[in-house]
């Protein structure tokens, strides 16, 4: 017998207020361009991920992460209680400025 059942201990979903995944209309949409690349060497290709969680007093916090899509790897990650584009900036930089030092001319 699962443990959960014998502590009468149960999983709570909340539905979210906003859905971030769902697209804004207004927004122009742009392609895939990584559809038909061969992702081979680490630091070819990175991807910033933007997801949320509830915490106490209805608030949320934002997990921003940059992950290297070959080796899946979390290179740098910030924790927020907003979704501003400065704290997706910063965490990018601060990748740039750690991980790859003088190879900021590939962008």
């Amino acid at each position: 017998m699962p443990i959960y059942t014998k502590k009468f201990t149960y999983s709570v979903y909340p539905r979210p207020k906003f859905n971030t995944s769902e697209p804004c209309p207004e927004h122009k949409k742009y392609p895939y361009l990584l559809r038909k690349l061969t992702i081979d060497p680490p630091n070819q290709v990175w991807t910033i991920d933007i997801t949320y969680t509830a915490v106490g007093g209805g608030h949320r916090a934002f997990v921003i992460a940059v992950i290297d899509l070959y080796s899946r790897k979390v290179l740098a990650y910030n924790v927020v209680n907003t979704m501003d584009v400065e704290h997706c900036t910063e965490t990018f930089e601060t990748v740039l400025e750690s991980k790859v030092p003088g190879k900021r001319d590939f962008i």
